[in-house]
């Protein structure tokens, strides 16, 4: 079996060009990863710009009706944040509407806000208690927020409401 053997200079040729790749290598990725940092800051910017110019248009709204069927139809295709300014605006305008707190607090939790939710819920239940949907909401928030025995309280309401 025959051994290949490098001159020491050859070598020390062969590991800078690797250390060069190496350098342009790491060069690249530094640039890509500023550019999709960038892009998505971008992305972000024009989001928020988008949700505000939105915003501004629903304060405009008066009909709390329209801002709940608009907020669960953005719930619904997963655009909480939007959700969120329509069912807001909606109990701004209506204070005493128990699906517009179901609704905002529908968008609330599709946002992870269990807390806001749970109030919202819980601000419905006291303009309706009689309505079962509200006690499945309150299931889920209770358990959100790791209150079992609140949980359980708000699904024997909503199985007793719902019973036949």
């Amino acid at each position: 079996m025959k051994t290949f053997h490098l001159s020491p200079l050859l070598k020390k040729i062969l590991i800078g060009v690797g250390i060069l790749l190496l350098g342009i290598l790491a060069t690249c990725v530094v640039i890509e990863t500023a550019r999709s940092r960038k892009a998505s800051a971008d992305s972000l910017t024009a989001q928020q710009n988008f949700e505000a110019e939105y915003a501004k248009i629903v304060s405009q709204k008066t009909n709390a009706y329209e801002l709940v069927q608009t907020g669960l139809r953005q719930s619904e295709i997963n655009l909480p944040a939007f959700a969120l300014i329509s069912s807001t605006r909606a109990t701004e305008i209506k204070t005493d509407y128990r699906d517009a707190w179901l609704a905002l607090g529908l968008a609330q939790f599709r946002q992870s806000d269990f807390p806001a939710a749970l109030t919202s819920f819980q601000k419905a239940e006291k303009l309706d208690p009689i309505y079962a949907q509200t006690y499945e909401f309150l299931r889920f928030a209770y358990e959100a927020v790791e209150d079992q025995a609140s949980a359980q309280k708000a699904a024997e309401k909503y199985a007793f409401l719902t019973k036949k």
